[in-house]
């Protein structure tokens, strides 16, 4: 609305919940392919995922 981009993800890691601010992907390994549906579209389609990635956040700073 103010023309500001703000991304906020919300992760569960075993007991463990955080909110990421501004996430960006810098490092991703082990690609394989699988399907994904979606709440808004019909059906599956194709998508490229990642075993492991590493994320870098703003840590809950807002800039």
């Amino acid at each position: 609305m103010i023309g500001v981009k703000k991304i906020i993800i919300v992760v569960a890691a075993g007991p463990f919940q955080f909110a990421m601010i501004n996430p960006v992907i810098t490092r991703k390994s082990g690609a394989f392919e699988t399907e994904e549906g979606c709440l808004s579209l019909d059906g599956v389609r194709s998508c490229t995922r990642y075993e492991e990635i590493e994320v870098d956040h703003c840590n809950g700073i807002v800039i």
